[in-house]
């Protein structure tokens, strides 16, 4: 499931909650100058690539202003790798 097998599948359905779908069509406010400001990191999983992902994928690949950083691990990089997911998150943040 996702690239999760054994230990790390158990202990991520033991945490999963229902997604808040209100995500998918609940509208946002955001001003468009500010947003275009902020620099911009999108971390594409890449093995297995989640099925419903792999449009996102190749999308952001096409937007300027984007940097694209590829993991070879399923859906939940937190899980499988969770030491790299911190510092790619650290370093988007600009933490040193």
């Amino acid at each position: 499931m996702f690239g999760l097998a054994g230990g790390d599948h158990a202990w991520l359905l033991r945490r999963s909650v229902l997604h808040p779908f209100g995500a998918y069509h609940d509208p946002v406010d955001y001003d468009d100058a500010e947003l275009a400001a902020l620099p911009r990191t999108y971390v594409a999983c890449t093995a297995p690539v989640f099925p419903t992902a792999a449009p996102h994928h190749a999308r952001v690949r096409g937007l300027q202003g984007w940097k694209v950083v590829e993991m070879a691990t399923g859906h939940f990089p937190m899980v499988t790798e969770p030491v790299r997911m911190v510092a790619l998150l650290a370093e988007a943040a600009g933490a040193r």
